[in-house]
């Protein structure tokens, strides 16, 4: 029996968009809908990071394998995108693809909150050969990089290019 100061949050399933016999649920969990001749019941499926640290799960269908971001599919099911975003944002650790910590966002938005949130550290900041300096630079919209300086350490181009970022 739960204490009486807990609650259990009620998991919300929605069928996947294109792969019918799955399911996925509003706290990033994913299952089959049906049983197979392997797997009896709503079994959940194994999830793993991929590369950048992505959660993903594979679908089967029709003989071929298909691995999925777990965040977009959670985010096409349950959150609204009335202005046609492209890119979902994790409001938290890239692990966690529950709705709540999810959001839809433009490249932009999505990129200035990583770096903001510091999951983008070196992102922006070049080594030069030449000098044995660092090279701080950022984007302020799609295919314009403007130069905020250059510095002895990582350290130093980092925390620029940070303050030139929480200046936005």
């Amino acid at each position: 029996m739960a204490n009486a100061g807990t609650q259990r949050a009620l998991e919300n399933w929605k069928t996947v968009e294109g792969f019918e016999a799955y399911e996925v649920s509003d706290l990033g969990k994913v299952r089959r809908k049906e049983a197979t001749k392997h797997h009896p019941g709503k079994t959940l499926l194994k999830t793993w990071p991929e590369t950048g640290g992505y959660m993903t799960v594979q679908f089967y269908m029709n003989g071929k394998s298909h691995s999925l971001a777990i965040h977009r599919l959670v985010a096409k099911a349950f959150i609204p995108n009335p202005m046609d975003l492209p890119e979902v944002n994790h409001l938290g650790p890239k692990s966690d693809c529950r709705a709540i910590k999810l959001e839809w966002a433009t490249k932009r938005s999505n990129t200035v909150h990583a770096v903001k949130t510091g999951r983008t550290p070196g992102e922006g900041i070049t080594f030069i050969k030449s000098t044995g300096r660092y090279r701080a630079r950022w984007n302020p919209a799609p295919n314009i990089r403007e130069h905020i300086g250059v510095f002895d350490t990582f350290e130093e181009a980092h925390a620029a290019r940070a303050a030139k970022i929480r200046s936005l």
